[in-house]
């Protein structure tokens, strides 16, 4: 019933949808991989900006140079970080604060609703024990420290089959890429090409076999009641495989 045109379109598009989807799956997963955490240092601030103006004690210790930082580390890819991926336990993600830490004094979690992880305090070293991160969850550190201005550094990121990138984090879901957004108009286009075109291209394919029934029952009759013409419009007859079936009526 159907042409071998009809069919070659219809494979066709649906080819070009696959690849498209598919184009937009590659493009995702490269620009957002499946496991990665990035860190950044929001904030690295001098609390006495006037000499003998200002004293900052901590319990009964008066603070000589203290300095507020703030860490922010997120989980940046498609997969939850489960505990035993921190491979190395405690020892697994170590940020060098720089200075000796006086105290961590908050830790603050986005969505409010997961889990905030444990620390430890090493001298300078701030030990972010194991936790469950959740994909898109993020953690911020604010942490007090008495020492020179050093930046904060990464020292140790052990965790399993993750990339740990040291780049802004934005307080906000960040816009698709262009590359993200291309391949999603790809894909969207052709779907509505596809929405449009089969319905009218099986319209026409079966109006065309209609067609062909119809013109079979008049050659039909013509044979029998006019044959001088069913010889010179209708099609030469062949013989009829076992499988072929035209119906008449």
């Amino acid at each position: 019933m159907w042409s071998n045109d009809f069919w070659n379109t219809v494979i066709t598009v649906i080819a070009t949808l696959f690849v498209g989807a598919f184009g937009y799956w590659a493009t995702v997963s490269v620009s957002r991989p499946r496991r990665l955490m990035q860190w950044h240092e929001n904030l690295n601030a001098d609390l006495l900006r006037v000499d003998g103006a200002v004293t900052v004690m901590s319990g009964t210790a008066t603070l000589s140079e203290p300095r507020l930082l703030e860490i922010h580390i997120k989980n940046a890819g498609t997969r939850d970080l489960v505990v035993a991926d921190f491979v190395n336990g405690d020892d697994s993600l170590i940020f060098d604060c720089g200075a000796p830490i006086v105290d961590v004094l908050l830790v603050k979690t986005n969505p409010s609703s997961t889990v905030a992880p444990d620390w430890q305090k090493v001298n300078s070293d701030l030990h972010v024990k194991p936790f469950f991160i959740v994909k898109g969850q993020s953690v911020k550190f604010r942490i007090l420290t008495d020492g020179p201005t050093e930046k904060v550094k990464l020292k140790t990121a052990q965790i399993l089959e993750t990339q740990v990138r040291n780049q802004p984090i934005p307080d906000f879901t960040p816009p698709m890429t262009f590359k993200e957004k291309r391949a999603m108009f790809a894909v969207l286009g052709t779907c509505a090409i596809l929405v449009i075109a089969v319905p009218i291209y099986l319209t026409k394919g079966m109006q065309g076999a209609y067609d062909q029934i119809d013109q079979l029952k008049r050659c039909r009759y013509w044979d029998v009641h006019d044959p001088e013409r069913a010889k010179n419009v209708c099609p030469t007859p062949t013989m009829p495989s076992s499988t072929t079936f035209v119906p008449y009526h």
